[in-house]
């Protein structure tokens, strides 16, 4: 359980990195496009690339959103505290609504573009590396009170 948890922090911490990097590509092209206003070939093919930018990244992002779905929902039983129970409920409903308005650039690449869509994938992004913190910490918890041992049953044995 301690490793789905470390290794859901590291994917966090990748997954920024992924969202901040193609929405900067996107704003590079943007603003190249801005440069050549005056040249509408190019704006026509800059414009094109946007959306295969847009696309690619969408379509990109989909398994890290599925992979936190999945951990939160597989998890959900294993850790019996409140704290997890309510903090895999709100992993599984914001990856539910972060994975179909992930799906929007994908199904129509030129209405909302990625770069738009890193404005909640940001938050979103933030918001699992900390769930996946506070899951780390009830299962480190969890795990050092089944090893201590129980001194009244020990005096009652006894």
């Amino acid at each position: 359980m301690k490793t789905v948890y470390v290794l859901a922090i590291v994917i966090a911490c990748l997954f920024g990195v992924f969202i901040i990097y193609n929405s900067l590509a996107e704003v590079e092209l943007r603003y190249e496009s801005y440069q050549h206003w005056e040249d509408l070939n190019y704006s026509e093919n800059t414009y094109k690339k946007l959306k295969i930018l847009s696309f690619n990244s969408s379509l990109l992002s989909l398994p890290f959103i599925a992979f936190y779905a999945l951990i939160f929902s597989l998890t959900f039983n294993s850790i019996k505290t409140t704290t997890s129970k309510v903090i895999n409920i709100l992993g599984i409903s914001f990856s539910g609504i972060i994975l179909l308005v992930t799906l929007l650039p994908v199904v129509d690449p030129g209405k909302i573009s990625f770069e738009e869509l890193s404005y909640l994938l940001i938050p979103y992004t933030l918001a699992m590396l900390a769930f996946s913190i506070v899951n780390l910490i009830q299962v480190n918890r969890l795990n050092k009170s089944l090893m201590q041992p129980n001194q009244q049953t020990i005096d009652d044995i006894v």
